[in-house]
């Protein structure tokens, strides 16, 4: 790739502005973009069309003389929203249809979006085409502040209408201004820019409906083009220069307003390739539709006084995907994201003529057809496959050119470089196994279509979106028949994990209570927010937070929360905000017996779990470690709580028939908690002789004495000594304790879900099983939780989505307990989860639609201590470096694990291996650093 001379030859650095830029150096962003202009429609590139305004722009700025959209409509508009490819929308293979049951994805995360929480003011001027058969679709839902314009594509310019349909809308409601729909756009953006507090930084999209069809324009534009004899092309032409003249409107707006030049960006591009028999792509061969360059290949102008050299031509390949990026680098705005981009940031090439920063450009890549570009080689699998594409070409055909000799595409050289086809095929395909399925919506109407008066579902749409229910479960490790634990009695959970994914290499992200569930709830890891403490209250330390089941809320969900769901108690008063409805409690400890407590005295952890007596809880007695009286399940918290969680679905499924709300709702079960009292029939389910014993009770070999643990909380209960060893009878009860104790939690889900299919919600309901953190049972001579070592760390982890996952899957996946909320946000089709607390998790379901998808190649998860323990757990290895915390200089220790070869962690392995350490240790260091309190 070659830069053309005039090429701006000095650097400019706003493409590393930080993150929390001021208002005052982040630019108004103007982004305007045409409708199917050619890439020879204007005057800069030698059209017979007057174009001034937009050869005023590219005379101020740069040129980007090898600026690529997709060939059609929405794809192009679907890449610039989210810096990501169609083929990762299911946009692949078509414009969004009027009559289509898709769109831009809700789980996908928006450049309006973005640059909203970043402080800017959003509008959309114009034609959305992504989607607009429900409420949720709609711009102003996608990040839009303001908008004014469109849903479909090709409607009647003057009295836009679609199919017998209104389609005209302002924030998205219907409205009814008169006019030549260009005219219309370009007065309303002049009108938001006059409006606009320019003490806030404006971005504003304008994509014209011009000049695609219908050929409609005033007769006073037509008039000056009498000489062209054909009328389509004369039309068209004319559609042009008046989409011109709203440009020059628009830009003479700014000036007149007083936005400074030197704060502010406008882009102008088209969002495919012209339509050959109306107007023009120069020398490029085909248009519009087509994967050649005529079709992808489009005009594009950057202007920024001061930061870009006037009249600079920039002969670099850059794609539509990049916008998004590099506009989020220049307001400042938050980058990082679960999805990640394909798009890059482009702002040394546009800025100063760097090289691209693409490897590859992926034209497209469907069932039917695909194009590449690598360098100066561009590959086309059936390019001339139609735009709106239903089934495969007849002949299949493969074409390589050479871009940089021969723009036109006139010479296939496949044959004279076989080694480059070869190379470029596999890529090709290897990227097509990355894609998502295409929606494929009828080029007709489905026959029992009827078109609404006026488009677009102003109303929440309910009906679409699925019920959750989500299984939280206390102290739960993988010890269930469905992970292979040949001891377990748990027939309900692993029918549960037979319906849908069980992933077997799970992690909390910190092995206590209160923690972990934050991270669940926010999809944030400790480390990000700073609650690291039993006794953390969330809204003293994140106010703003909005939580899993609030996201829920706001898009439509009644949310309820019954048992242990926030951690209440040790000072924690759980998050009445997050729920519609007042959250129903239970206790957490219990007892049946008098003679578990002293003769009914108030125990240390009950008085902890309550917020009582929290300054005397050592003058306190301690509860029993366990109990099995004969008993009924509801005696117990958990069987109390399974029955009220069967009444709120059959009340749930009850409201939905009447009004359409979808339910989120949130069951937490406290056993195998400690203490273990649960009825005695779960108990004598076991020969207490067969259970399993720790194999290994000793600390790892060479580990650091801040990693190790005795005691803690299981000497909070009776009989276990405070100190000195514990004995083999003691073991094997507390064992035998947990082990019923998930066997009765076990029985309550059961109950739940046997209620969930008699009601029949298998079909539009996901539900979720999760277990906070695990539980050492005596392996390292550990009990309980605590620490940074795989039994307090590995959880179960079950997924079950109609329509999403197959029953009886499992998956590889390193999984962390951040990504469930992203992953159900974009399962029930809710736009992603993007704080404003920081969101750690990626979303799973590449993962649940094929188990050997992979969206990480690694788990985090940390303990605070004297020390903070951050870890890093791949497939096979675990690394934890203790640093000190706040001020201290204490030098950092390691811990390094082979799970191959040592999985009982029974030798520290890193002062033996620094190579895995410095690779595992590059990895931790792509971390935010760590809250400090």
């Amino acid at each position: 790739m070659k830069i053309i001379p005039i090429l701006v030859t000095f650097v400019f650095g706003l493409f590393l502005l930080p993150m929390e830029s001021s208002a005052a150096e982040r630019p108004h962003i103007v982004l305007l973009m045409a409708d199917d202009l050619g890439w020879g429609d204007v005057g800069y590139n030698g059209s017979r069309i007057a174009t001034p305004n937009i050869d005023k722009l590219a005379g101020r700025g740069v040129r980007l003389a090898q600026f690529y959209a997709q060939p059609i409509c929405s794809p192009t508009r679907g890449a610039l929203l989210t810096g990501r490819y169609p083929m990762r929308l299911g946009l692949q293979c078509g414009v969004v249809r009027p009559w289509a049951r898709h769109g831009l994805p809700l789980g996908e995360r928006t450049l309006p979006e973005a640059l909203a929480d970043a402080g800017y003011r959003t509008a959309i001027v114009g034609k959305w085409h992504l989607g607009h058969f429900k409420h949720d679709l709609l711009p102003m839902q996608r990040g839009f502040h303001q908008q004014y314009g469109h849903y479909n594509g090709a409607l009647d310019y003057f009295t836009h209408i679609r199919d017998g349909g209104h389609d005209w809308h302002r924030d998205d409601k219907p409205n009814y201004d008169k006019g030549y729909s260009t005219d219309l756009i370009g007065e309303h953006a002049v009108r938001i820019i006059a409006k606009h507090d320019k003490g806030k930084p404006l971005f504003l999209y304008v994509p014209f409906n011009a000049p695609h069809t219908p050929l409609q324009v005033p007769k006073k534009y037509t008039e000056r083009y009498a000489e062209i004899k054909n009328e389509r092309r004369r039309t068209y032409a004319a559609m042009v220069t008046c989409m011109d003249a709203a440009v020059g409107r628009i830009t003479a707006a700014l000036e007149e307003h007083k936005y400074p030049a030197d704060q502010t960006l406008i882009f102008f591009c088209s969002d495919n390739g012209g339509i050959p028999q109306l107007g023009s792509n120069g020398e490029l061969r085909a248009g519009k539709g087509t994967l050649y360059e005529g079709g992808v290949r489009v005009p594009a102008v950057a202007v920024w006084q001061g930061k870009l050299k006037a009249g600079a031509v920039v002969d670099e390949a850059l794609h539509v995907v990049d916008l998004c990026p590099t506009l989020l680098r220049l307001a400042g705005a938050k980058i990082q994201q679960a999805k990640p981009f394909d798009g890059k940031d482009a702002w040394p090439t546009i800025a100063d003529g760097r090289p691209s920063p693409h490897e590859f450009i992926l034209h497209n890549v469907s069932p039917f057809h695909g194009a590449i570009r690598m360098g100066d080689w561009k590959l086309i699998h059936n390019g001339h496959v139609g735009g709106n594409v239903t089934k495969a070409s007849e002949t299949e055909k493969w074409e390589l050119f050479n871009i940089l000799k021969d723009p036109s595409e006139s010479v296939d050289v496949s044959r004279d470089h076989p080694e480059v086809l070869k190379r470029m095929k596999a890529k090709l395909r290897a990227l097509a196994t990355e894609a998502v399925k295409p929606n494929i919506p009828p080029n007709k109407p489905p026959a029992d279509f009827k078109t609404p008066k006026i488009w677009g579902n102003l109303s929440p749409s309910k009906a679409d979106k699925p019920n959750i229910l989500l299984i939280l479960v206390d102290d739960l490790k993988p010890a269930l028949g469905c992970y292979g634990d040949a001891n377990a009695k748990t027939p309900n959970i692993d029918a549960l994990a037979a319906r849908g994914m069980r992933f077997d290499l799970a992690y909390c992200n910190q092995a206590v209570c209160a923690p972990s569930r934050f991270t669940l709830m926010l999809g944030s890891h400790s480390t990000s927010t700073g609650l690291y403490g039993l006794g953390n209250n969330l809204r003293d330390l994140v106010p703003n937070a909005v939580t899993m089941p609030q996201h829920f809320e706001k898009h439509g969900y009644r949310t309820e929360s019954l048992g242990k769901i926030f951690h209440i108690g040790h000072g924690n008063r759980g998050d009445p905000r997050s729920f519609s409805v007042p959250h129903f409690h239970d206790k957490v400890i219990e007892y049946l017996k008098p003679e578990s407590t002293g003769g009914g005295k108030l125990t240390r952890e009950e008085a902890l779990f309550t917020n009582r007596k929290l300054g005397e809880i050592r003058s306190l007695s301690r509860g029993a470690a366990f109990e099995s009286p004969v008993a009924d399940d509801h005696e117990y918290a958990d069987g109390r709580v399974a029955l009220e969680t069967i009444k709120r679905l059959r009340a749930g499924t009850e409201r939905r028939k009447k009004d359409g709300t979808p339910f989120f709702i949130a069951a937490g079960f406290v056993r195998p908690h400690l203490p273990f009292s649960v009825p005695k029939k779960y108990w004598d389910l076991f020969e207490p002789a067969k259970l399993p014993m720790p194999k290994f009770e000793k600390l790892p070999h060479g580990a650091p004495a801040v990693a190790g643990k005795r005691g803690g909380e299981i000497t909070a209960y009776m009989p276990v000594p405070v100190k000195g060893r514990m004995s083999d009878e003691l073991k094997r009860k507390l064992i035998h304790g947990y082990y019923a104790s998930t066997s009765f939690v076990d029985a309550q889900i059961g109950k739940v879900m046997a209620e969930f299919d008699r009601l029949g919600l298998a079909d539009n309901t996901i539900v979720v099983l999760w277990g906070d953190h695990g539980f050492h049972l005596g392996d390292l001579g550990i009990w309980t939780k605590h620490t940074n070592y795989e039994q307090a760390n590995r959880i179960p982890i079950l997924i079950c989505s109609p329509g999403v996952t197959k029953p009886n899957s499992s998956t590889r996946q390193l999984t962390e307990s951040v990504d469930l909320f992203p992953t159900l946000a974009e399962l029930a089709g809710l736009p992603a989860p993007n704080g404003p607390q920081p969101i750690d998790g990626v979303s799973l379901v590449p993962v649940l639609k094929n188990p050997n998808a992979r969206v990480r190649d690694h788990a985090f998860h940390a303990y605070p201590k004297k020390k903070l323990g951050r870890a890093i757990r791949t497939e096979r290895y675990r690394l934890v470096v203790w640093e000190g915390r706040g001020k201290s200089q204490a030098p950092a220790e390691y811990e390094l694990y082979d799970y191959k070869n040592d999985p009982f962690e029974t030798t520290n392995l890193a002062a033996k291996n620094p190579e895995i350490v410095a690779k595992l240790k590059k990895i931790l260091a792509t971390y935010r650093a760590p809250f400090v309190r």
